[in-house]
């Protein structure tokens, strides 16, 4: 069980990133990153660290690189979907392997649902590669999902996101899902 102390070493990780880059700018800020995880003793700062690390490498173009910390976060916590989230992102927007990513958000997925954390963040993935890959009848699925899944208390996730939904053609889809994925955006 982790205290609201470490919760707040993860978020204090994200916000020294933050302002890491704000002061380098575009300067590949990788080497502080490093520095400071081999320095931290607490886990969720580690794990923070870890994605500031993808994300740098993301944003400098080592998309390998990046897929090497994801995966290392994964196995430090394999029943955390979010790590198996973010290589599902990878090989969509950045290695272009919308197939990998399908692979990849299915298995996050399971773990989601599983947990009860990031369901309606991992089947949004799902709809926007479902989209990248022009499959209609996976994207109707990711709706009806979407609309059903009902956070507990504790339970992180994303808001409700609508990108996916707005982007889609209408007209492929079921009208009455259409009807009925509005009025849950709007609920």
């Amino acid at each position: 069980m982790h205290t609201n102390d470490d919760f707040g070493a993860y978020y204090d990780a994200i916000d020294w990133y933050d302002g890491l880059k704000k002061v380098h700018g575009s300067t590949d800020v990788s080497a502080a990153v490093i520095e400071k995880l081999h320095k931290s003793k607490n886990p969720l700062e580690r794990r923070a660290l870890m994605q500031a690390l993808s994300w740098e490498h993301r944003r400098n173009g080592r998309y390998q690189e990046a897929e090497k910390v994801l995966e290392a976060e994964a196995a430090l916590d394999p029943s955390d979907a979010m790590p198996l989230i973010s290589l599902a992102e990878l090989a969509l927007y950045h290695q272009g392997d919308p197939a990998d990513a399908l692979s990849r958000i299915n298995r996050a997925i399971a773990l989601a649902n599983s947990s009860g954390h990031f369901r309606r963040h991992a089947l949004g993935v799902r709809a926007r590669i479902a989209l990248a890959m022009d499959n209609y009848d996976l994207l109707a699925n990711c709706l009806v999902e979407i609309a059903s899944v009902k956070l507990l208390s504790g339970q992180r996730d994303v808001g409700k996101e609508r990108d996916f939904f707005d982007r889609a053609e209408k007209k492929r889809l079921p009208p009455q899902l259409v009807t009925a994925f509005q009025q849950y955006l709007a609920s």
